[in-house]
């Protein structure tokens, strides 16, 4: 059933413009280097090797539910943080995902010793965790 925004497709369909419909959903090809990494992450599936973070520091207070309203804006308007990777039978593709439920995991280090150096510890063992390339 089309959604009147592109027409009817079978179930595994690929176009000459390089996607596919699978269940509803349009599947992109990865790139090159996404193609890299999805193939590092099947020999390795433990390495947090690619990775990646930021931190900026905010002076002065946050109200944590407008901050997190503002945050969820963010990733339903980019595409790219709403990317997971299915497995066909034809090799893996990329599929844009709505944006799924989450709450915002909020530490307040302000009572600690360093509070820079406690939140530096927690951000680096996070992103020391695999990320799972496959899950919503």
């Amino acid at each position: 059933m089309g959604d009147g925004i592109l027409p009817e497709v079978p179930r595994q369909y690929t176009t000459n413009l390089g996607f596919r419909m699978e269940g509803g959903n349009i599947c992109y090809p990865l790139s090159s280097a996404q193609l890299g990494i999805w193939f590092e992450q099947q020999i390795d599936p433990s390495s947090p090797v690619y990775n990646l973070s930021e931190y900026i520091e905010i002076h002065g207070s946050l109200d944590p539910i407008l901050f997190e309203q503002a945050l969820r804006i963010v990733v339903g308007e980019t595409e790219v943080l709403r990317i997971r990777i299915v497995e066909g039978e034809d090799g893996p593709w990329q599929v844009i995902t709505a944006a799924a439920e989450w709450s915002m995991h909020v530490i307040d280090v302000s009572a600690e010793t360093d509070p820079r150096a406690a939140a530096e510890s927690w951000m680096k063992s996070d992103l020391a965790r695999p990320v799972e390339l496959t899950r919503d």
